[in-house]
């Protein structure tokens, strides 16, 4: 009996020592000798011993890096090239849709009023004397589309009779003559490399109404 009590009392006495500092080296320096290495000498990563998975990853970081840089390189200018060809199509769709609104201008205009030139477009007076007209289909059409640049040369009229009639309008005009606007213009890409793939591009409205007045 004596014997088991001092038995029990040594196991239990061992049981609180805490353990001695080479337990400890061997329970961080077992199987993971290399990494314990590493966290002890956390602050100077050039002793580190062991095989090194840490440098490995580090290179791998780097290599990542300089792949997504080439990858940038190669697609950047082809992103670039994308941005211009949409900024390209919305002026293009912006220069149909002004020759149409000047192609309908005069055709609104040759209606009621068939002089061909004038110095300028003021259509809310009335022409006093067709000698001196101050609006006229050509120049109301041309003002229409200010921002593209078009003068007179880019306007064409032309008259012709409506379908299942047998009168004709050459070379005298009457009410019910069909007035056909043509308006062209030759866009340009403004972008050097958007410009030097499409080259100019010739566009064209046609706008045609039937003539309510003759005049002059």
């Amino acid at each position: 009996m004596g014997s088991n009590r001092t038995g029990r009392r040594l196991r239990e006495q061992r049981q609180l020592h805490p353990p001695s500092s080479a337990a400890l080296h061997d329970l961080v320096a077992g199987p993971s000798t290399w990494y314990g290495s590493a966290l002890r000498n956390r602050a100077n990563p050039s002793q580190i011993d062991g095989p090194g998975p840490v440098i490995a990853i580090r290179s791998r970081g780097r290599g990542a890096q300089g792949q997504a840089l080439v990858e940038f390189a190669l697609v950047f200018p082809v992103l670039v090239l994308v941005i211009l060809g949409i900024f390209e199509v919305g002026r293009l769709v912006f220069a149909y849709n002004t020759l149409g609104n000047a192609a309908r201008e005069g055709a609104r205009v040759a209606a009621v009023n068939q002089i061909q030139t004038s110095p300028d477009c003021t259509n809310n007076r009335p022409i006093v004397d067709p000698a001196t007209p101050h609006w006229s289909i050509k120049q109301c059409a041309a003002d229409k589309a200010i921002s593209l640049g078009l003068t007179d040369a880019d306007v064409d009229v032309q008259y012709s009779a409506p379908p299942g009639v047998t009168w004709t309008c050459s070379p005298t005009l009457r009410v019910g003559c069909l007035a056909t606007v043509t308006v062209h213009h030759e866009y340009r890409a403004v972008t050097p490399i958007i410009g030097d793939i499409l080259g100019p591009i010739g566009l064209e409205a046609v706008s045609e109404m039937p003539i309510e007045r003759v005049f002059p």
